[in-house]
């Protein structure tokens, strides 16, 4: 039980620092003036996706054809 609850505690940590490091992008993008814009493709990211998710940097075309982030082991 013990080795299970650590395992959730790593995969949950992992998932914050992604988190972070994705607010901290976009923060940063927003002082420099280029929030909203695509990092991979530099097309305007919709402003319902940013609505939804303000951390976004890519637009949805973009964000589909990255690859799906490793699950968590349970």
């Amino acid at each position: 039980t013990e080795a299970v609850g650590r395992l959730t505690a790593i995969g949950v940590g992992s998932s914050l620092e992604i988190s972070l490091a994705r607010i901290e992008r976009a923060l940063e993008k927003l002082e420099k003036g280029s929030y909203g814009q695509c990092d991979e493709c530099g097309r305007e990211i919709a402003p319902a996706r940013l609505s939804a998710m303000p951390e976004s940097v890519l637009c949805m075309a973009c964000a589909r054809a990255q690859p799906a982030p490793p699950k968590p082991r349970r």
